[in-house]
């Protein structure tokens, strides 16, 4: 019998509690072990860790000695389980991981969880960490006190695996899952301890798991992850059905099929995840088939007639009830096998397609190939579904819905609206009108409308879809639309509502994956640079960034936006050196990632452009904004506002590398979209009339120049406020076209109050600013020489 498998309570020889990380620390000799080699010393009553002042010693683990603290700088009243570790040694970029890992631990909020309140390092080198002080018993330990019946048992572990859900769900693994880190508190609430702290610690301290709880490979010493954690809960699962007076042998044959699958020895053979395991949990405890062992014929009979005990008749209604359950078994066990069998043509249907029609393109051997792009493959594909599957409408609407999105993420919007709008009619026929996957058709079609900057269309699909997403319960989808709905008010030039909504998502507990959480630091950034918060936009611009790289990876697509958006938030802090460098490394990944012909690749190397632009290089800033400008023209709509936008910035791109008659052209063109009657944001036509008016005052077009410089403020005043740097700049502008025109007291008077505002940021606009103080210089003179004569 080894540790875990004794009972609780019962004596351990001495032999095994050597084992148990429980005693670990209380043998003499590795209690000196980790004093020579750790130099862990112990704390005593009254010391002070941090902010903390331990109160006394409540455990010791194979991570370190755990007490009981109180925080003592008088700020408020907090009783935390301080955990006191070895020392561990770290060079800059390790500690640096470990400050961002604690950061998400420490955001990891669920009702089933300790949170991790605080941590750092002492000056001898311990690490120490602050968790949710949780005062209660072990999951077993409860569970036999109380002798609670099976179901109620499996009721408290599916709140813990709902705990463990919710953190597989933002990537964090716990590693150490058994009874003693699963306290139950006063209000029989199961609360999960020292999650990620494993992962945390890293390779500098590795925990000493307790034996039976450690998976096949965290003792061969392997990778550790998701399958690992699900082992770990098999086992739980076991030692809490088992606990007390409930013998091994009696546990119904479903439920030890359950535990069995989890804790298989090959990873593979385990559920793939938390959720499935408790799906098999819920169907154990509404006493339906479970999916860890195959149910026969009478067994489901058996089955049923728990489900539905008032099938049986009394008395003369016998033979009745009889008949009506037996009529009532058949149809069941029919609607079972039948949704079995669909579910399996489904799928074969759909691997088949994926293999015949979607592979195959790119493979030689079957008359493809090998280097044809994704692109095509996909787009060729759509065309084969409705041939290939005349009356399979389900099967059809599915491979449409994967082949749309998959199109819109490549850059392929019209064709993937197509794909999308047949998902939606095939789906809805067949599923009806709230189905997830007809919600989530509707929901990338939207998403179409989003890229190709349809923001009124947007903003009807998405209010429409969200209405349908709350009648479905579908809490999810309905928060993916919240975050673009606040985008598109962003895109519409509504900042302060944008900003506002997005800080709202930021603050949401327990909502979102790390996925989403990047998207709301990308949204929250934008709408910070359109109210001219460049600061704050860089600061939530880098924690984005960083998060994304720790939990998606540096070459996830969200983390490729979120550097994009920092590259613009660090050309407003005219850091244009520093954004060149950041752009150029977003742009390579968003190749390698997008392809090189993709609207995202065009905004990184645009943004890159203005960098170089507004630092002086006007030839280094020509070569990108043509990047952005060919594959603008190759993937958009001849009439997208994107196009012209990159068009006039091109403009004065070839203006200052004395290109005039280029630059006129560009921005005709760019120009002649302001007269068309496609739909362009505020946004987008401040920054067009406005290189419009830079490039009017650099030809000595006095008088074009005023009146661009008048039309852009009246929009940027609108969108971005009277007090904004960018409306200083447009003023600054507009006095300098009316100084030369003659205008020579309203100009001065303008150029006067602009300088001011528009130096206090820095920015791009060097040239406009010379011009003004040699405006204001020259009339200095005047005035003195006019002073002079006087006397």
């Amino acid at each position: 019998m080894s540790a875990a498998d004794a009972p609780p309570g019962s004596a351990l020889p001495r032999r095994l509690r050597l084992l148990d990380p429980g005693h670990l620390l209380a043998s003499p000799l590795l209690r000196n072990l980790l004093q020579e080699r750790f130099a862990l010393r112990e704390l005593v009553a009254g010391e002070q860790v941090g902010v903390y002042r331990i109160e006394r010693e409540v455990g010791r683990g194979g991570m370190g000695l755990v007490y009981r603290a109180a925080r003592a700088d008088g700020e408020y009243e907090q009783t935390v389980a301080l955990k006191w570790l070895p020392d561990s040694a770290r060079d800059a970029a390790s500690a640096a991981r470990f400050r961002d890992e604690r950061q998400i631990l420490a955001n990891l909020r669920h009702p089933g969880i300790a949170r991790l309140i605080d941590g750092g390092r002492c000056i001898q080198g311990h690490l120490w960490f602050a968790m949710e002080y949780v005062d209660g018993a072990p999951l077993d330990e409860h569970c036999a006190a109380q002798a609670l019946a099976l179901p109620l048992r499996v009721q408290l572990l599916l709140a813990v695996l709902d705990a463990v859900a919710f953190a597989h769900a933002r990537l964090l693994i716990h590693r150490d899952i058994k009874p003693r880190n699963v306290l139950v508190d006063a209000d029989g609430q199961p609360r999960l301890l020292d999650f990620g702290i494993a992962a945390l610690l890293g390779s500098t301290a590795r925990p000493a798991y307790s034996p039976g709880f450690a998976s096949p490979e965290q003792l061969a010493c392997g990778e550790v992850g998701i399958a690992s954690d699900i082992w770990q809960l098999g086992r739980l699962c076991r030692r809490v059905l088992e606990a007390g007076n409930t013998a091994a042998g009696r546990l119904p044959a479903d439920l030890l099929a359950i535990v069995d699958k989890a804790a298989a020895a090959e990873p593979i053979q385990r559920y793939a995840t938390v959720n499935e395991l408790s799906a098999d949990l819920q169907r154990f405890l509404a006493q339906r088939p479970v999916r860890a062992r195959k149910a026969g014929l009478a067994h489901r009979a058996r089955l049923l007639l728990r489900r539905h005990p008032w099938s049986i008749g009394l008395g003369g209604f016998a033979g009745f009830a009889f008949l009506a359950t037996v009529v009532a078994f058949t149809a069941q066990l029919r609607r079972e096998r039948d949704e079995a069998q669909r579910a399996r043509a489904t799928t074969q249907a759909v691997s088949d397609f994926i293999t015949r029609d979607l592979l195959s393109a790119a493979d030689p051997w079957a008359g493809g190939r090998s280097d044809v792009r994704l692109a095509a493959v996909v787009e060729a594909a759509v065309d084969k579904v409705d041939a290939r599957f005349p009356q399979r409408a389900e099967v059809s609407g599915l491979l449409h819905l994967e082949l749309g999105r998959l199109l819109s993420n490549l850059g392929r919007q019209k064709q993937a609206a197509h794909s999308l709008a047949q998902a939606v009619e095939e789906l809805a026929g067949v599923r009806g009108p709230l189905d997830a996957a007809v919600l989530d058709a509707r929901y990338q079609t939207a998403k179409v409308s989003q890229r190709e900057l349809r923001l009124a269309d947007v903003e009807t699909r998405l209010r429409s879809l969200r209405a349908d997403a709350v009648q479905a319960g579908n809490l999810l989808l309905q928060r993916h639309i919240d975050v673009d709905l606040a985008w598109n008010e962003a895109q519409q030039g509504d900042f302060a509502t944008c900003h506002r909504h997005y800080l709202q998502l930021q603050q949401t507990d327990g909502e979102g994956d790390a996925q989403q959480q990047v998207v709301v630091f990308t949204g929250l950034s934008y709408c910070e640079q359109g109210l001219g918060q460049y600061s704050a936009a860089a600061v939530h611009a880098q924690q984005g960034w960083a998060l994304g790289r720790l939990r998606l990876g540096a070459l996830h697509p969200q983390t490729l936006d979120m550097s994009w958006v920092l590259t613009m938030a660090q050309i407003g802090l005219g850091q244009f050196d520093a954004a060149v460098a950041t752009g150029e490394q977003a742009y390579e990944g968003t190749r390698q990632v997008k392809g090189e012909q993709h609207s995202g690749v065009a905004a990184v190397a645009y943004q890159v452009g203005y960098a170089h632009l507004c630092a002086g290089r006007p030839r280094e800033a020509l070569d990108w904004l043509d990047r952005a400008v060919a594959i603008r023209l190759a993937v958009l709509a001849a009439d997208d506002p994107r196009i012209a936008v990159a068009r006039s910035q091109r403009a004065v791109a070839l203006l200052q590398s004395e290109q005039v008659a280029a630059a006129q052209a560009d921005m005709a063109q760019a120009r002649g979209l302001l007269a068309s009657p496609a739909a362009i944001s505020a946004v987008a036509r401040t920054v067009i009339v406005r290189n419009s008016a830079l490039m009017h005052l650099a030809l000595q077009e006095n008088d074009q120049a005023a009146a661009d410089f008048r039309a852009a403020l009246a929009t940027a005043t609108r969108i971005y406020g009277a007090a904004d740097t960018r409306v200083a700049v447009l003023r600054l502008g507009l006095g300098i076209s009316q100084w030369r025109q003659g205008e020579t007291q309203a100009g001065l008077a303008a150029i006067a109050q602009a300088l001011p505002e528009v130096t206090r940021l820095p920015g791009c606009q060097s040239e406009l600013i010379a011009q003004g103080r040699a405006a204001l210089a020259q009339m200095a003179v005047v005035a003195a020489v006019a002073g002079k004569r006087a006397q």
